[in-house]
Protein backbone atom coordinates (compact mmCIF):
# COMPACT_ATOMS: atom_id res chain seq x y z
CA UNK A 1 0.00 0.00 0.00
CA UNK A 2 1.26 3.47 -0.90
CA UNK A 3 1.72 5.81 2.05
CA UNK A 4 0.61 9.36 1.41
CA UNK A 5 1.64 12.35 3.47
CA UNK A 6 -0.93 13.45 5.96
CA UNK A 7 -2.33 16.92 6.15
CA UNK A 8 -4.60 18.76 8.54
CA UNK A 9 -8.20 17.73 7.98
CA UNK A 10 -10.55 20.56 7.09
CA UNK A 11 -12.68 21.46 10.06
CA UNK A 12 -16.28 20.42 9.96
CA UNK A 13 -17.08 24.07 10.67
CA UNK A 14 -16.15 24.88 7.07
CA UNK A 15 -18.50 22.20 5.78
CA UNK A 16 -21.33 23.40 8.04
CA UNK A 17 -20.81 26.93 6.74
CA UNK A 18 -21.04 25.63 3.18
CA UNK A 19 -24.18 23.68 4.07
CA UNK A 20 -25.76 26.78 5.64
CA UNK A 21 -25.04 28.80 2.52
CA UNK A 22 -26.67 26.12 0.38
CA UNK A 23 -29.72 25.97 2.65
CA UNK A 24 -30.00 29.76 2.45
CA UNK A 25 -29.84 29.59 -1.35
CA UNK A 26 -32.51 26.89 -1.41
CA UNK A 27 -34.73 28.97 0.85
CA UNK A 28 -34.34 31.97 -1.42
CA UNK A 29 -35.27 29.89 -4.47
CA UNK A 30 -38.34 28.39 -2.81
CA UNK A 31 -39.48 31.78 -1.56
CA UNK A 32 -39.11 33.25 -5.04
CA UNK A 33 -41.12 30.40 -6.48
CA UNK A 34 -43.90 30.70 -3.94
CA UNK A 35 -44.18 34.43 -4.64
CA UNK A 36 -44.28 33.89 -8.41
CA UNK A 37 -47.65 34.63 -9.95
CA UNK A 38 -49.75 31.50 -10.25
CA UNK A 39 -50.01 30.12 -13.81
CA UNK A 40 -52.26 27.37 -14.99
CA UNK A 41 -50.07 24.29 -15.53
CA UNK A 42 -50.59 21.44 -17.98
CA UNK A 43 -47.28 19.65 -17.86
CA UNK A 44 -46.75 17.77 -21.12
CA UNK A 45 -46.57 14.03 -21.60
CA UNK A 46 -43.08 14.26 -23.09
CA UNK A 47 -41.79 16.11 -20.04
CA UNK A 48 -43.26 13.49 -17.71
CA UNK A 49 -41.87 10.59 -19.73
CA UNK A 50 -38.35 12.03 -19.56
CA UNK A 51 -38.43 11.84 -15.77
CA UNK A 52 -38.64 8.05 -16.07
CA UNK A 53 -35.29 8.03 -17.89
CA UNK A 54 -33.95 10.53 -15.38
CA UNK A 55 -34.94 8.22 -12.52
CA UNK A 56 -33.06 5.33 -14.14
CA UNK A 57 -29.98 7.53 -14.56
CA UNK A 58 -30.12 8.56 -10.91
CA UNK A 59 -30.36 4.94 -9.79
CA UNK A 60 -27.32 4.09 -11.92
CA UNK A 61 -25.36 6.89 -10.27
CA UNK A 62 -26.36 5.66 -6.81
CA UNK A 63 -25.19 2.14 -7.71
CA UNK A 64 -21.91 3.65 -8.92
CA UNK A 65 -21.35 5.25 -5.53
CA UNK A 66 -22.35 2.06 -3.72
CA UNK A 67 -20.05 -0.12 -5.85
CA UNK A 68 -17.22 2.32 -6.43
CA UNK A 69 -14.72 -0.34 -5.32
CA UNK A 70 -15.56 -2.47 -8.38
CA UNK A 71 -16.10 0.32 -10.94
CA UNK A 72 -13.64 1.16 -13.69
CA UNK A 73 -12.94 4.48 -15.32
CA UNK A 74 -14.96 3.80 -18.47
CA UNK A 75 -18.00 2.73 -16.45
CA UNK A 76 -17.82 5.84 -14.28
CA UNK A 77 -17.55 8.13 -17.30
CA UNK A 78 -20.38 6.30 -19.09
CA UNK A 79 -22.81 6.50 -16.17
CA UNK A 80 -22.17 10.18 -15.60
CA UNK A 81 -22.44 10.94 -19.32
CA UNK A 82 -25.77 9.10 -19.53
CA UNK A 83 -27.02 10.92 -16.44
CA UNK A 84 -26.11 14.30 -17.90
CA UNK A 85 -27.75 13.38 -21.21
CA UNK A 86 -30.95 12.47 -19.35
CA UNK A 87 -30.83 15.80 -17.54
CA UNK A 88 -30.29 17.53 -20.88
CA UNK A 89 -33.31 15.78 -22.39
CA UNK A 90 -35.56 17.04 -19.59
CA UNK A 91 -34.08 20.53 -19.98
CA UNK A 92 -34.85 20.55 -23.71
CA UNK A 93 -38.39 19.26 -23.12
CA UNK A 94 -38.94 22.00 -20.53
CA UNK A 95 -37.64 24.70 -22.87
CA UNK A 96 -39.96 23.48 -25.62
CA UNK A 97 -42.99 23.49 -23.34
CA UNK A 98 -45.23 26.47 -22.63
CA UNK A 99 -44.38 26.49 -18.94
CA UNK A 100 -40.91 28.05 -18.86
CA UNK A 101 -41.98 30.99 -16.68
CA UNK A 102 -44.19 29.09 -14.26
CA UNK A 103 -43.24 28.50 -10.64
CA UNK A 104 -43.05 24.77 -11.29
CA UNK A 105 -40.68 25.32 -14.21
CA UNK A 106 -38.39 27.41 -12.00
CA UNK A 107 -38.17 24.58 -9.49
CA UNK A 108 -37.54 21.94 -12.13
CA UNK A 109 -34.99 24.02 -14.01
CA UNK A 110 -33.11 24.79 -10.79
CA UNK A 111 -32.88 21.11 -9.84
CA UNK A 112 -31.66 20.20 -13.34
CA UNK A 113 -28.97 22.88 -13.24
CA UNK A 114 -27.77 21.75 -9.81
CA UNK A 115 -27.59 18.10 -10.87
CA UNK A 116 -25.76 18.96 -14.09
CA UNK A 117 -23.21 21.12 -12.29
CA UNK A 118 -22.72 18.61 -9.49
CA UNK A 119 -22.21 15.60 -11.75
CA UNK A 120 -19.69 17.43 -13.94
CA UNK A 121 -17.74 18.63 -10.92
CA UNK A 122 -17.84 15.19 -9.31
CA UNK A 123 -16.40 13.43 -12.36
CA UNK A 124 -13.62 15.99 -12.79
CA UNK A 125 -12.67 16.04 -9.11
CA UNK A 126 -12.84 12.27 -8.56
CA UNK A 127 -10.70 11.46 -11.59
CA UNK A 128 -8.27 14.24 -10.62
CA UNK A 129 -7.82 12.46 -7.28
CA UNK A 130 -7.18 9.20 -9.13
CA UNK A 131 -4.60 10.76 -11.44
CA UNK A 132 -2.92 12.93 -8.81
CA UNK A 133 -3.12 11.37 -5.30
CA UNK A 134 -1.22 14.29 -3.78
CA UNK A 135 -3.79 16.89 -4.87
CA UNK A 136 -5.74 17.37 -1.65
CA UNK A 137 -7.91 20.16 -3.02
CA UNK A 138 -10.04 17.53 -4.73
CA UNK A 139 -11.57 16.47 -1.40
CA UNK A 140 -13.27 19.84 -1.10
CA UNK A 141 -14.18 19.74 -4.79
CA UNK A 142 -15.82 16.32 -4.46
CA UNK A 143 -17.76 17.43 -1.38
CA UNK A 144 -18.87 20.64 -3.11
CA UNK A 145 -20.08 18.56 -6.05
CA UNK A 146 -22.09 16.32 -3.72
CA UNK A 147 -23.62 19.40 -2.05
CA UNK A 148 -24.83 20.54 -5.48
CA UNK A 149 -26.27 17.10 -6.26
CA UNK A 150 -28.03 16.89 -2.87
CA UNK A 151 -29.45 20.39 -3.41
CA UNK A 152 -30.83 19.27 -6.78
CA UNK A 153 -32.54 16.35 -5.04
CA UNK A 154 -34.19 18.69 -2.52
CA UNK A 155 -35.36 21.20 -5.12
CA UNK A 156 -36.83 18.37 -7.21
CA UNK A 157 -38.66 17.06 -4.14
CA UNK A 158 -40.11 20.53 -3.66
CA UNK A 159 -41.14 20.40 -7.33
CA UNK A 160 -43.02 17.14 -6.74
CA UNK A 161 -44.69 18.48 -3.61
CA UNK A 162 -45.82 21.57 -5.51
CA UNK A 163 -47.26 19.38 -8.27
CA UNK A 164 -49.26 17.47 -5.66
CA UNK A 165 -50.78 20.76 -4.55
CA UNK A 166 -51.80 21.76 -8.07
CA UNK A 167 -55.38 20.60 -8.83
CA UNK A 168 -54.88 21.34 -12.53
CA UNK A 169 -52.32 18.57 -12.89
CA UNK A 170 -53.94 15.20 -13.38
CA UNK A 171 -50.82 13.06 -13.91
CA UNK A 172 -48.89 13.67 -10.70
CA UNK A 173 -48.17 9.94 -10.33
CA UNK A 174 -46.37 9.90 -13.68
CA UNK A 175 -43.58 12.12 -12.35
CA UNK A 176 -40.94 9.84 -10.89
CA UNK A 177 -39.14 10.54 -7.64
CA UNK A 178 -35.53 11.24 -8.64
CA UNK A 179 -32.72 11.00 -6.07
CA UNK A 180 -29.08 11.12 -7.13
CA UNK A 181 -27.69 11.13 -3.57
CA UNK A 182 -29.86 9.39 -0.95
CA UNK A 183 -29.94 10.82 2.56
CA UNK A 184 -28.19 7.67 3.77
CA UNK A 185 -25.00 9.18 2.34
CA UNK A 186 -23.93 12.22 4.42
CA UNK A 187 -22.34 14.72 2.09
CA UNK A 188 -19.17 15.44 4.07
CA UNK A 189 -18.40 11.84 5.08
CA UNK A 190 -19.17 10.53 1.60
CA UNK A 191 -16.95 13.17 0.00
CA UNK A 192 -14.04 12.34 2.29
CA UNK A 193 -14.47 8.60 1.70
CA UNK A 194 -14.60 8.96 -2.10
CA UNK A 195 -11.54 11.24 -2.13
CA UNK A 196 -9.55 8.76 -0.04
CA UNK A 197 -10.65 5.84 -2.17
CA UNK A 198 -9.73 7.67 -5.38
CA UNK A 199 -6.20 8.28 -4.12
CA UNK A 200 -5.78 4.56 -3.39
CA UNK A 201 -7.56 3.49 -6.58
CA UNK A 202 -7.04 0.28 -8.45
CA UNK A 203 -5.51 0.23 -11.96
CA UNK A 204 -8.98 0.11 -13.56
CA UNK A 205 -9.62 3.66 -12.40
CA UNK A 206 -6.29 4.98 -13.59
CA UNK A 207 -5.99 6.60 -16.99
CA UNK A 208 -5.01 3.91 -19.52
CA UNK A 209 -4.42 4.39 -23.24
CA UNK A 210 -4.47 1.18 -25.29
CA UNK A 211 -4.88 1.08 -29.07
CA UNK A 212 -4.69 -2.35 -30.65
CA UNK A 213 -5.18 -4.21 -33.92
CA UNK A 214 -8.32 -6.25 -33.45
CA UNK A 215 -8.78 -7.86 -36.87
CA UNK A 216 -7.18 -8.01 -40.31
CA UNK A 217 -9.15 -9.14 -43.37
CA UNK A 218 -8.95 -8.73 -47.14
CA UNK A 219 -11.08 -8.08 -50.18
CA UNK A 220 -11.36 -10.40 -52.01
CA UNK A 221 -11.71 -12.30 -48.77
CA UNK A 222 -8.98 -14.79 -48.04
CA UNK A 223 -9.59 -18.36 -46.91
CA UNK A 224 -7.25 -20.55 -44.82
CA UNK A 225 -5.35 -23.38 -46.48
CA UNK A 226 -4.80 -26.78 -44.86
CA UNK A 227 -2.17 -25.28 -42.58
CA UNK A 228 -4.32 -22.32 -41.63
CA UNK A 229 -2.44 -19.75 -43.72
CA UNK A 230 -4.55 -17.17 -45.62
CA UNK A 231 -4.90 -17.61 -49.37
CA UNK A 232 -6.52 -15.16 -51.82
CA UNK A 233 -8.07 -16.22 -55.11
CA UNK A 234 -6.03 -15.42 -58.23
CA UNK A 235 -5.99 -11.63 -58.55
CA UNK A 236 -3.73 -8.74 -59.55
CA UNK A 237 -4.62 -6.58 -56.52
CA UNK A 238 -6.50 -6.70 -53.24
CA UNK A 239 -7.57 -4.45 -50.36
CA UNK A 240 -6.40 -5.01 -46.80
CA UNK A 241 -8.83 -4.01 -44.05
CA UNK A 242 -7.49 -3.43 -40.53
CA UNK A 243 -9.83 -2.99 -37.54
CA UNK A 244 -8.26 -0.82 -34.83
CA UNK A 245 -9.88 -0.65 -31.38
CA UNK A 246 -9.38 1.55 -28.35
CA UNK A 247 -9.25 -0.94 -25.49
CA UNK A 248 -8.24 1.66 -22.94
CA UNK A 249 -10.43 3.78 -20.70
CA UNK A 250 -9.50 7.23 -22.03
CA UNK A 251 -9.93 8.88 -25.41
CA UNK A 252 -7.00 8.84 -27.81
CA UNK A 253 -7.29 12.44 -28.97
CA UNK A 254 -4.59 12.47 -31.64
CA UNK A 255 -4.30 10.63 -34.93
CA UNK A 256 -2.10 7.53 -34.85
CA UNK A 257 -0.07 6.14 -37.74
CA UNK A 258 -0.50 2.63 -39.08
CA UNK A 259 2.08 1.14 -41.46
CA UNK A 260 1.73 -1.75 -43.90
CA UNK A 261 4.80 -3.54 -45.23
CA UNK A 262 4.70 -6.36 -47.81
CA UNK A 263 7.81 -8.36 -48.71
CA UNK A 264 7.44 -10.08 -52.10
CA UNK A 265 10.14 -12.60 -53.08
CA UNK A 266 12.72 -10.94 -55.31
CA UNK A 267 10.66 -7.79 -55.76
CA UNK A 268 10.64 -4.27 -54.32
CA UNK A 269 9.21 -4.03 -50.82
CA UNK A 270 5.81 -2.34 -50.73
CA UNK A 271 5.23 0.07 -47.85
CA UNK A 272 2.26 2.32 -47.14
CA UNK A 273 1.24 4.57 -44.24
CA UNK A 274 -2.23 5.67 -43.20
CA UNK A 275 -3.65 7.37 -40.10
CA UNK A 276 -6.10 6.18 -37.47
CA UNK A 277 -8.55 8.89 -36.31
CA UNK A 278 -9.04 9.74 -32.61
CA UNK A 279 -10.99 7.04 -30.79
CA UNK A 280 -12.94 7.10 -27.54
CA UNK A 281 -12.92 4.21 -25.05
CA UNK A 282 -14.45 1.11 -26.64
CA UNK A 283 -14.63 2.65 -30.11
CA UNK A 284 -13.38 0.95 -33.27
CA UNK A 285 -12.53 2.00 -36.79
CA UNK A 286 -11.56 0.23 -40.00
CA UNK A 287 -8.52 1.43 -41.94
CA UNK A 288 -8.33 0.17 -45.53
CA UNK A 289 -5.23 -0.13 -47.72
CA UNK A 290 -6.68 -0.08 -51.23
CA UNK A 291 -5.48 -1.79 -54.42
CA UNK A 292 -2.33 -3.49 -53.25
CA UNK A 293 -0.67 -4.87 -56.38
CA UNK A 294 0.36 -8.54 -56.23
CA UNK A 295 1.60 -11.29 -58.53
CA UNK A 296 -0.39 -14.48 -58.94
CA UNK A 297 0.94 -17.74 -57.56
CA UNK A 298 3.17 -15.85 -55.13
CA UNK A 299 3.60 -15.88 -51.34
CA UNK A 300 4.18 -12.67 -49.40
CA UNK A 301 5.25 -11.74 -45.88
CA UNK A 302 2.95 -9.07 -44.53
CA UNK A 303 3.29 -6.87 -41.45
CA UNK A 304 0.80 -4.32 -40.12
CA UNK A 305 2.26 -2.09 -37.41
CA UNK A 306 0.25 0.40 -35.36
CA UNK A 307 1.84 3.51 -33.91
CA UNK A 308 2.02 4.03 -30.15
CA UNK A 309 -0.62 6.27 -28.61
CA UNK A 310 0.41 8.80 -25.99
CA UNK A 311 0.70 7.07 -22.62
CA UNK A 312 0.24 3.57 -24.07
CA UNK A 313 2.12 0.78 -22.31
CA UNK A 314 0.58 -2.42 -23.70
CA UNK A 315 2.20 -2.96 -27.12
CA UNK A 316 1.39 -6.67 -27.49
CA UNK A 317 -1.44 -5.99 -29.97
CA UNK A 318 0.21 -3.18 -31.95
CA UNK A 319 1.54 -5.42 -34.74
CA UNK A 320 0.18 -8.24 -36.88
CA UNK A 321 2.53 -10.39 -39.01
CA UNK A 322 1.40 -13.17 -41.34
CA UNK A 323 2.10 -15.01 -44.59
CA UNK A 324 -0.29 -14.40 -47.48
CA UNK A 325 -0.51 -16.48 -50.66
CA UNK A 326 -2.09 -15.40 -53.94
CA UNK A 327 -3.58 -18.18 -56.06
CA UNK A 328 -2.17 -18.97 -59.47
Amino acid sequence: MVAYPSRPRPSRGRWWLLALLVVAALGWTLNAVINTSRTEITLGEELRSHTITLDRAARSFVRLIEQIDTADRSELASIITQSRESIGAVTVALEQSNEQDSSLAILLRTSLDLWEEGLERFENAFLSAVDDPFNYVVEEQITTALVSIRSGDRIYQAFLERIGAEPEIQSFSEFRTVVFLPLAYPVVDTGQFLATFARLSRPTLESTADLGIEQVTSHPEWVPDLEGRPVIIPTDSFDLLVVVANRGNVEVVEETSIQLTIWPPGEVVLSRDLTVPPLGPGEKTTVTFFELGVTRDTTYQVEVRLGIAQGEQNLDDNSYVFTLSVGG
